[in-house]
């Protein structure tokens, strides 16, 4: 459900929250009542209510530069780097995920082994033709 903020507080640094603080049992022992902070479970709604706008555009940064760290290791999987990076911006439209772990992954991934495996590939490619 698309809730927007109502205060300017909130647009800029946001409210600390992403789960509901209210109504909830701090031991848990009695019935729990969770939910989504303001009952949004929009992605950039959710950012916005727990960090603002500033956070939501530092966390968007981080996304865009692992995106950028990949393409460019990756020459072959240009493409698929993007693909990744628009469907992360298009899925917070109705919720907040984080396919940054993919980009992790990849970044974790040594330029020298990459570059030895690319060059492994090419010469099997020669080979075979």
């Amino acid at each position: 459900m698309y809730v927007f903020p109502d205060n300017l507080k909130t647009w800029l640094i946001g409210d600390g929250y992403f789960s509901n603080p209210y109504n909830i049992d701090p031991y848990f022992t009695g019935r729990f009542v969770g939910g989504y902070y303001m009952s949004t479970d929009v992605g950039y709604l959710r950012f916005i209510f727990y960090s603002g706008l500033v956070g939501l555009a530092a966390i968007t940064a981080v996304v865009w530069k692992a995106c950028l760290i990949c393409r460019s290791r990756f020459e072959a999987q240009k493409e698929l780097f993007g693909l990744f990076l628009l469907v992360n911006l298009l899925v917070w439209f109705k919720v907040s995920t984080d396919i940054f772990l993919i980009f992790a992954l990849f970044m974790m991934v040594n330029q020298d082994e990459n570059d030895t495996y690319n060059r492994k590939i090419s010469l099997a490619n020669e080979n075979t033709l």
